[in-house]
């Protein structure tokens, strides 16, 4: 019985396709495309799954954030899928050769990298199967089964930071600390640290060594004057000079500051029977460690209305007719304003007739 099982698993190990793979081109700059190449033999009837393919990557590690840093030029959730075999294990990535085909492509595309200034090495290597994995019985490892790309250093990439403000809300009731207005600093940018296109700007928060000073500028309306500013909560790495109006973003020690604060604008109670309208806008930022350039800019025109809750509501204007009147006599209408204003208003009324 031992013998006749050896001899089914035997049987079933060299019925199994032989796998293979290949990389082109021998070397690509950061941010070009490589492509992969993953063959099979035998009958293609059926398809053939969770063939492992091992994305390494190689490079003397960089400093980032006080430790050293694997290189990463790729991401391999990028392509195919998770393996069964090797759950959670992001740098092992399955691939399936669809029933009627012997072969399939796969382009992985790479990324620039700021703080790595060295070429790398990419890996794509065969893994699972026979002789490697005897539990995995579905295919074999034919060589060659280990490929390698160089990734050289491309230029530079510039991780711009540009801090935008908004106010999503621009009312603020004098001296009513529960309606305040509330403006939204948002930093985005490049960041030098993760694998995201620099072509695509995003929210960036603020490493190491960086710092970014947003002095917010206010006409009609003074700072502790007209109103205060406090930080909503304690986004990390950000400061307020509540005297001035200026938002300081500084890099932790570790991982990244806040990319984004909430600061709310409370009115004060002054004496006169107006409100007032004080527009916000961002001055000239001061950026230290960061590489490129740091820029501001506003969303919408950043007016705040500053409400005096003594102010008289403005007279809500309504009109009524007289009694029917014959041809040739005068027609009254009467204008009503509720509550009577304080002074002269001019009111449009529009005259029209129906009927023969």
């Amino acid at each position: 019985m031992l013998l006749l099982l050896t001899a089914i698993a035997s049987g079933e190990a060299l019925a199994a396709p032989y796998v293979s793979i290949a990389a082109t081109p021998a070397s690509v700059e950061e941010g070009e495309t490589i492509t992969f190449t993953i063959s099979r033999t035998g009958p293609t009837s059926s398809a053939l799954e969770e063939i492992v393919i091992y994305l390494p990557q190689f490079g003397n590690p960089f400093v980032c954030d006080g430790s050293r840093c694997p290189v990463m030029y790729i991401r391999p959730p990028d392509v195919g899928y998770e393996c069964a075999i090797f759950p959670g294990v992001s740098n092992h990535r399955c691939f399936t050769i669809p029933a009627g085909k012997s072969s399939i492509t796969v382009d992985v595309p790479t990324y620039a990298h700021t703080l790595h200034e060295e070429d790398g090495r990419v890996g794509f290597f065969i893994r699972g199967g026979y002789p490697e994995y005897t539990g995995m019985n579905h295919y074999w490892i034919k060589g060659p089964s280990r490929r390698y790309v160089t990734v050289r250093d491309g230029p530079d990439v510039t991780p711009d930071v540009k801090a935008t403000l908004s106010i999503p809300d621009n009312h603020a009731t004098e001296g009513d600390a529960s309606d305040p207005a509330t403006v939204v600093l948002t930093l985005t940018g490049s960041d030098p640290t993760a694998l995201v296109s620099p072509t695509v700007p995003s929210s960036r928060g603020l490493i190491r060594g960086e710092s970014l000073k947003v002095p917010l500028q206010f006409s009609g309306g003074t700072p502790g004057t007209d109103f205060t500013l406090s930080l909503s909560g304690n986004p990390a790495g950000v400061s307020l000079d509540a005297s001035t109006g200026t938002v300081t973003f500084t890099g932790p020690a570790t991982g990244s500051s806040a990319a984004a604060a909430t600061l709310i604008l409370t009115a004060a109670d002054d004496p006169d029977a107006d409100g007032a309208t004080v527009t916000a806008s961002i001055g000239h930022v001061t950026a230290s460690g960061i590489p490129g350039s740091a820029s501001g800019a506003r969303n919408g025109d950043g007016r705040i209305l500053l409400i005096d809750p003594d102010t008289p509501p403005p007279p809500q204007i309504s009109i009524s007719g007289g009694a029917g009147v014959t041809e040739g006599s005068a027609a009254i209408f009467t204008l009503n304003a509720d509550p009577a204003p304080s002074d002269d208003i001019s009111v449009e009324v529009e005259v029209s007739d129906s009927g023969d």
